[in-house]
Parts: C-alpha cells; sequence; structure tokens
C-alpha cells in the first residue's frame, strides 16, 4: 500500500512540475518564443517580448501590463517609467536586467527571474514590488537595485 501511494506522488509530483514549467516557457530551454504571441501562465496571458535588448520602450508602446521576456538580456532604461507593466517573466533565455530597466515602473508588483545572473544598478527602483522570485544563479545585485521598493519584504542576498 506505501509502495502505491509513494508512486502515485511521484507520478503527481512529476506532473505537476511539467504543467508548472510549461507556465513559464522553462520546459527544455531550447523553446524559440515569438514576438507578439503570448505565453499562459496559471490564467494570465504574457504578451512576449524578443527585442527589449535593443528597444526602448515608453508607456504607449509596451504592448500589456503582463510581459514575458525571452532571448535577450534586458538592456539599460528599457522600460523605464512604463508604469502600465504589473508583472513581468523573465524566460530561462534572459541571463541579465540592465541598469534603469525598469525603474520608475510603479505598478510592477511583481517579477520572476529563476535564472537571471545580474540585475544592474537601480534596474527596479520605485516599482511595488512584493513579490520577487529569484534562482541560486543570481550572482550579481546592482547598486540601489530594489531602493524605494516599499512593498518588498525581502531583498535577495
Amino acid at each position: 500500500m506505501n509502495k502505491t501511494l509513494t508512486a502515485v506522488a511521484v507520478v503527481l509530483l512529476t506532473v505537476t512540475a511539467l504543467f508548472a514549467m510549461a507556465d513559464y516557457g522553462e520546459s527544455d530551454g531550447d523553446t524559440t518564443y515569438v514576438q507578439g504571441t503570448t505565453v499562459r501562465h496559471l490564467t494570465t496571458d504574457f504578451y512576449v517580448i524578443t527585442d527589449c535588448g535593443s528597444v526602448t520602450y515608453t508607456n504607449a508602446s509596451v504592448p500589456s501590463e503582463y510581459i514575458f521576456i525571452a532571448h535577450c538580456n534586458v538592456k539599460a532604461n528599457a522600460f523605464k517609467d512604463c508604469t502600465k507593466i504589473k508583472e513581468v517573466i523573465f524566460d530561462k533565455s534572459v541571463g541579465s536586467v540592465g541598469d534603469y530597466a525598469f525603474a520608475g515602473c510603479t505598478n510592477l508588483n511583481s517579477m520572476s527571474g529563476t535564472y537571471l545572473t545580474k540585475i544592474g544598478a537601480h534596474a527596479f527602483e520605485g516599482t511595488c514590488i512584493f513579490y520577487l522570485s529569484v534562482g541560486p544563479n543570481l550572482t550579481s545585485i546592482g547598486d540601489y537595485a530594489f531602493k524605494d521598493c516599499r512593498s518588498l519584504q525581502k531583498i535577495p542576498t
């Protein structure tokens, strides 16, 4: 009986993990995302952005409140002062967020970047992030990266 329950538990955990990875687009690392398509996470569609390594967005040009960034490192000032953004998810193909990249995004409340290795100086300054998910690959956090993030309970160290 215990072996059967253990086997069922392992299967359920494996299936749950596969669905969770698919939600974030972190299936096998070979997934190619196309600019302008959507990725579903839980109950929300995230707009895929693949050009923020070369494009600077304005509040008017941000296509959605929910963005999924893939295949580019986020350049400095890429989304600065884009108050429209509420949540951002970084695909495993994204390694870094540049200086001031999301500074002044006052409605940004959630960020998930499990595979990020670097967050630049002032990158999320002045946001209202209360949920922050980063992984063990994060080796560099720039000065004042989370300055004035009054809702953030714990800053990664």
